[in-house]
């Protein structure tokens, strides 16, 4: 199912090369908390995981969304603190969204709180974003200037070893 006013904010092969990078990470058990979703969760289509729980600012999009087996709608810039339980997941995924926040170490410091012991933190970015919504320096900074903006995120929200791959779609840190 498409969402009627479908809008991919990456093109058809970051796609791909996104959904092949999750296959690589993402154990096929997996719980799953996708935050700033929408219609299309970018997962591998030949993988089901545990759950999947999405988290945007549009229900209609997120309702669309048929990876998600249950969805919240929060602005995260408003109120960081995640509504769900502590360990709750094996993985949370943060899909060309992480320019968008204001308060972006108490959202990672919650992804960190809502994660498993082991679990895993995947910020994946691009070149593209609404210049009008992203905030002032991620729009300053040159794509190796992000993800060391990204590290800073996950380091002062508590994470360590993590990983900067460089791929088709941009880039992406995961812990």
């Amino acid at each position: 199912m498409c969402w009627r006013g479908a809008v991919t904010h990456i093109d058809d092969d970051a796609i791909a090369a996104l959904s092949r990078s999750y296959a690589s990470i993402l154990p096929g058990d997996a719980a799953i908390l996708d935050l700033m979703s929408s219609w299309v969760s970018h997962l591998p289509n030949d993988r089901t995981f545990a759950e999947v729980v999405g988290h945007g600012m549009n229900a209609e999009e997120l309702a669309a969304n048929p990876r998600l087996s249950e969805w919240f709608v929060q602005d995260l810039n408003s109120d960081p603190v995640l509504p769900l339980l502590s360990a709750k997941f094996d993985a949370v995924l943060c899909c060309v969204g992480v320019q968008y926040l204001q308060q972006p170490v108490a959202v990672f410091c919650e992804a960190r709180r809502v994660l498993r012991p082991g679990g895993l933190v995947a910020v994946s970015f691009s070149n593209r974003c609404f210049s009008t919504k992203a905030v002032a320096v991620w729009q300053a900074l040159n794509a190796e200037g992000q993800a060391a903006l990204v590290r800073l995120y996950l380091e002062r929200a508590g994470f360590n070893a993590i990983d900067i791959l460089f791929c088709a779609m941009g880039t992406m840190a995961i812990r």
